[in-house]
């Protein structure tokens, strides 16, 4: 019997055109309904996950910032911060023309100067934007780091980031222009296994859903996993079957009836 359905939003739920689906809703109070436990997790923000699931979060899971954030039932149940001397230094070492980095909180993404230009790029991931002028206006513990790159560079950048850090701090690549730096050991999959271990839920009763590279661990912990058609190959090597954005909800909805 499943639990548990865990999904990754943009690209996956929301599929490229990141709308959500017509029938969502409807499909989530299901689940609800059912004592099957809904579990969105995405690199967004929290503040901006808390917006798309306004009307459930009393009756769901959020995992917010690639696992940074878990929340249960609307109450923190697990966070991790970055260190504000670590921050600064990535920042400063990001003052390039195609790197932009956001720094998130829990509730705020603050965006420095340089950051402006590209804020319509933002609005989707990060919905309470601060601007500030230095570090010493960040008054929050920082959980992550988003960095929206430009020109197609993302690996390249990447693979130089991974490079120049290798403790404290990890970092992936999470859509066409984004990378998140987050605290070592934390990933989409290791919060959840939290979960599934304080409400004694297995493998066998989990299903996930993701598409991209942060999505990994957490389609290795699921009996039935799904990796989206557009995924790389090495995405769908870690899922059991490979299905479309538009099929989501069919999938859930029929292990809604049985």
């Amino acid at each position: 019997m499943i639990k548990l359905i865990a999904t990754d939003i943009d690209g996956t739920l929301l599929g490229l055109n990141k709308l959500m689906p017509q029938n969502a809703n409807n499909i989530i109070r299901k689940m609800i309904a059912k004592d099957i436990l809904f579990v969105p997790a995405s690199g967004r923000s929290y503040s901006s996950m808390e917006n798309l699931f306004s009307s459930f979060i009393k009756d769901i899971a959020i995992i917010a910032e690639n696992g940074a954030i878990l929340d249960y039932k609307g109450e923190e149940f697990f966070s991790k911060i970055i260190s504000k001397k670590l921050i600064i230094n990535i920042v400063q070492f990001l003052e390039t023309e195609n790197t932009f980095p956001i720094i998130n909180s829990r509730n705020i993404s603050y965006l420095l100067p340089r950051v402006l230009t590209i804020k319509d790029q933002i609005l989707n991931y990060c919905t309470s934007l601060h601007e500030i002028k230095t570090f010493d206006d960040i008054k929050t513990d920082i959980v992550s780091i988003s960095i929206w790159v430009a020109d197609g560079q993302v690996q390249e950048v990447c693979n130089l980031l991974t490079k120049t850090w290798t403790d404290d701090i990890i970092f992936v690549i999470t859509g066409t222009h984004w990378i998140d730096a987050i605290p070592s050991g934390v990933n989409k999959g290791e919060v959840l296994k939290l979960l599934m271990n304080k409400l004694n839920i297995t493998k066998e009763e989990v299903v996930a859903f993701g598409d991209y590279d942060n999505d990994i661990e957490m389609l290795e912990l699921a009996r039935l996993s799904y990796a989206m058609d557009h995924a790389s190959d090495e995405v769908k090597s870690h899922a059991k079957s490979i299905c479309k954005p538009s099929e989501i909800l069919d999938i859930i909805e029929e292990i809604i009836s049985q």
